[in-house]
């Protein structure tokens, strides 16, 4: 049986091994311990059939994508719940609409730095258990499964007591829960299908970055934006296949690898943006190069500089053939430069820059 393979429940403290039998007709096949276990118990449990793994439980921002481990075991997921900011006096702010916490960028996110490795992730539950219902449980399941990852099956401590005392609406939920991850193993093909996206997020989520990148995927997934997280110091023109737009999320340049796969993708008719354009970057990317000193760009312009495979027409001064003019409008694209603005832009509210 392969790491792909095992179906983790995270073991109740209230359980010990005469528990291992509730298992037996049900798909979870292996035990997520969250500490190091009693080395009697996880011995126990693989006597009875059941994986017990060593687990490595981290922060996702600490996981060591490069190093070898069967299980990508990341500790700090959410509990599904609804989510506020909103204060009693009203006071508004960027992110004062309610939301409902998800996993879902999280495991495209490790799914990506960790191709072909089984994607773990865990959270704490809540700090009022009465809130719990059955349907989070199978929410957490379900979300696992549409991801491509495992989320070990969580059990509130009154429900495993009760469970492990064989009370009638205790087993009735267990079975429910049973069948539906049952139900998911039939189709656990699926899990490994590529993920249809027409954005990519290109970064090296670290350092400075690892922020912006990382607020950057959680809210691309609050609003429906389908995308595929890409490492972009390991990015190949295979990953730009079947895609419409690049968003490059990092402070630096990229990397001259990097920056003639964005040039050809853009050039073929994708669209290239990068969340932050400096005096450097433009100097080092000929892609994006103003055609102008960079203080004449447009401010509003500088964090959203767009390049297309419009064409595009050089004048006196342009040294390179991948200089950047404005094109005719096409359609908006945010943020608009402002209507005071002296520079050609101004007269052009929904401005591409053209490179070719």
């Amino acid at each position: 049986m392969t790491p792909a393979e095992w179906v983790p429940i995270e073991w109740p403290a209230a359980w010990g091994p005469g528990q291992f039998s509730l298992l037996h007709d049900s798909p979870f096949n292996a035990i997520a311990f969250t500490t190091a276990p009693p080395p009697a118990l996880a011995a126990a449990a693989r006597a009875a059939g059941l994986q017990a793994p060593t687990l490595a439980w981290r922060p996702w921002k600490e996981i060591g994508w490069t190093q070898p481990a069967d299980v990508l075991a990341i500790e700090d997921g959410f509990w599904p719940a609804y989510s506020w900011k909103g204060v009693a006096d009203g006071t508004a702010g960027p992110t004062g609409e309610p939301w409902l916490d998800a996993n879902g960028w999280l495991y495209l996110y490790a799914r990506s730095r960790g191709p072909g490795r089984a994607v773990w992730l865990r959270s704490d539950p809540p700090k009022d258990l009465r809130t719990v219902r059955q349907a989070h449980l199978q929410l957490l399941l379900a979300e696992a499964f549409a991801y491509g990852g495992r989320r070990p099956l969580w059990l509130p401590p009154e429900f495993a007591v009760s469970l492990a005392g064989g009370h009638s609406r205790a087993v009735d939920d267990w079975n429910k829960l049973a069948a539906m991850a049952r139900w998911f193993e039939a189709h656990s093909a699926w899990r490994s299908w590529p993920v249809v996206a027409p954005l990519i997020i290109l970064s090296d989520f670290s350092g400075d970055n690892e922020y912006v990148a990382g607020e950057t995927m959680l809210l691309s997934a609050r609003q429906q934006a389908p995308f595929w997280p890409l490492y972009a110091p390991a990015a190949t023109a295979t990953d730009f296949t079947n895609r419409r737009s690049a968003l490059y999320l990092d402070q630096a340049a990229p990397e001259p690898k990097l920056a003639a796969l964005l040039q050809s993708f853009a050039r073929s008719g994708g669209l290239v943006l990068p969340i932050r354009v400096s005096t450097s970057t433009l100097s080092a990317t000929a892609a994006w190069r103003w055609r102008g000193p960079p203080s004449t760009i447009p401010g509003p312009w500088r964090a959203t500089l767009i390049c297309s495979p419009a064409s595009a027409t050089t004048r006196s001064g342009c040294s390179t053939a991948a200089c950047c003019t404005p094109t005719p409008p096409l359609h908006p694209i945010s943020p608009r430069p402002s209507s005071t603005s002296s520079t050609t832009a101004a007269n052009h509210p929904a401005t591409r820059w053209s490179c070719r």
